[in-house]
């Protein structure tokens, strides 16, 4: 979709996506870190502290991107600048950038959902919910918003993606089915008991 715009459109997109992989890596690893927490806890029966531990990590989470999305949208054109000294190719990349950046905390949110699953086992559903928001959502969005927008409309169907992503997800993690996914098996009746204080 990105070359149907020509080259000044295919550079900005090279450049601003690898700014925005970047950005987006902190938030990444903070879900890989939280699905080893959750499997411990799940483990030890201590499935409060799953919750209190998802809490935490999303404040920090928010806080880190609230950082990176101010950062984008005060240096972006200064980041683009590093890469190339065309100004087409930058105006369009920060663009990309502003729309993008604009939607980390829901894209931090999104991880921390899925590393919470994870850590619990329940692989299946969020697999389904990344295919869903890749192909069923962001590819034809993406196209059709280029047609009406223009290159700034492949930008927006990264945002609505992850949109979906994370409210699916949340969605699912309230029914708790997540719970009964863990390795090792506890009494039913203990699962949601509160964790003694230590």
């Amino acid at each position: 979709i990105v070359n149907m715009f020509g080259t000044p459109t295919i550079a900005a997109y090279s450049i601003a996506w690898r700014i925005d992989s970047f950005a987006t890596l902190p938030a990444m690893n903070f879900g890989m870190a939280l699905s080893t927490f959750v499997g411990q806890n799940i483990g030890a029966n201590k499935i409060e502290r799953v919750r209190k531990g998802l809490i935490a990590t999303l404040a920090m989470t928010t806080g880190y991107s609230f950082l990176i999305t101010v950062i984008a949208w005060t240096f972006g054109k200064t980041l683009m600048g590093f890469f190339t000294d065309d100004q087409l190719v930058i105006d369009i990349g920060y663009d990309y950038l502003v729309i993008v950046s604009s939607f980390y905390i829901v894209f931090g949110a999104m991880f921390l959902m899925h590393g919470t699953l994870r850590g619990a086992g329940d692989t299946l559903i969020p697999m389904f919910i990344t295919l869903f928001s890749l192909w069923v959502l962001r590819v034809p969005f993406s196209y059709f918003l280029s047609q009406h927008m223009g290159e700034t409309g492949i930008w927006w169907g990264i945002p609505i993606a992850w949109v979906f992503g994370l409210v699916a997800t949340f969605m699912y993690y309230k029914t708790g089915r997540w719970k009964k996914k863990a390795v090792v098996k506890h009494n039913v009746a203990n699962v949601d008991a509160p964790e003694e204080n230590e």
